[in-house]
């Protein structure tokens, strides 16, 4: 599987040579930032089978809007169709079922379809059940967050199922995965609980972490946000949007970065800064005790400074 972040031009035909003939599946991360990186990393490791599990706003300085992402992303759809390949789909997701080819063998996962489940509740840790054909799964306790990572769950059971994974295995590996590089990793501080999500960050990724947020309950919280890098000429748009989300939401918290400087005053229970130093200082002042606190933003920012003041 890829390592870190090794999905680019470079990164994944380091992946590609690390394979042997032990090897019987490689999973291939492919990353892009602008028309064509996916057609190109595609030519480089002809995949046999693919899935796209979602396609956001992410990146917009190089698509140059969401329709470029959506092209862009759906060249692995066009690649495989070449060959009749096999595509695993999430069949209540309409951009993509509105993108899928004709001549390729669809799996598809999600309500509606042969393998469904049901997110029981966020705790704040994903717990949930699957079902397919004659099975109902036990209660599964995982250790991710996020509404959005239940998705992700069905995706990886269908594939595993699809190649003959059992039923037993599959339940382990989701209630056993844990998270690491500061991806919707949970950690607890002496004073307080953190969902550290800080590795990057989009107005799709962001908007649906918020979502899910504020749907925990029986936490008193806060959120830590960072800019969104990359968005181009749409940056104060998708800044605004977040901040009104959030007002919506009624979360409180703090918001770290130019972009999001510029809206500084527009929401009532929320604290502006232009970087992570000035927080580190209110914090050190200021410290919070027994909050959950959410932290999200672009890799540039490196909100993770924040966290030994938690």
């Amino acid at each position: 599987f890829t390592k870190g972040n090794l999905n680019n031009h470079i990164g994944v035909p380091l992946s590609l040579l690390e394979l042997t003939n032990e090897h019987e599946i490689a999973v291939i991360e492919m990353g892009a930032n602008k028309p064509g990186d996916i057609h190109e990393l595609m030519c480089i490791a002809e995949p046999t089978h693919g899935i796209i599990t979602n396609i956001g706003r992410a990146h917009l300085e190089g698509f140059g809007s969401l329709e470029g992402v959506i092209q862009t992303k759906t060249e692995l759809y066009r690649f495989l169709a070449e060959s009749a390949a096999t595509l695993f789909v999430n069949k209540i997701d309409p951009t993509l079922t509105n993108q899928l080819p004709a001549n390729c063998s669809i799996q598809y996962y999600g309500n509606e379809s042969e393998l469904s489940g049901e997110l029981i509740r966020l705790s704040p840790f994903v717990e949930m059940t699957w079902q397919e054909e004659n099975y109902a799964s036990p209660l599964l306790k995982t250790h991710l967050v996020g509404e959005y990572n239940f998705t992700n769950f069905l995706a990886a059971i269908r594939i595993g199922r699809f190649f003959g994974i059992t039923r037993e295995n599959c339940n382990k590996a989701i209630t056993s995965y844990e998270p690491t590089n500061n991806r919707s990793q949970v950690s607890k501080t002496a004073d307080n609980t953190l969902i550290v999500d800080c590795y990057n960050a989009n107005p799709t990724s962001m908007a649906v972490a918020l979502t899910s947020f504020a749907k925990i309950d029986n936490h008193a919280k806060i959120f830590i946000l960072g800019d969104m890098r990359e968005m181009g000429q749409d940056a104060a748009m998708v800044h605004e949007e977040i901040v009104q989300q959030t007002i919506d939401l009624r979360l409180s918290g703090f918001f770290i970065g130019e972009e999001f400087l510029r809206f500084k005053g527009t929401h009532p229970q929320a604290i502006f800064l232009k970087s992570i130093e000035p927080l580190i200082e209110h914090f050190e002042h200021n410290p919070p005790k027994d909050l959950l606190i959410l932290l999200k933003g672009s890799r540039g920012l490196a909100l993770e400074k924040v966290i030994p003041y938690l």
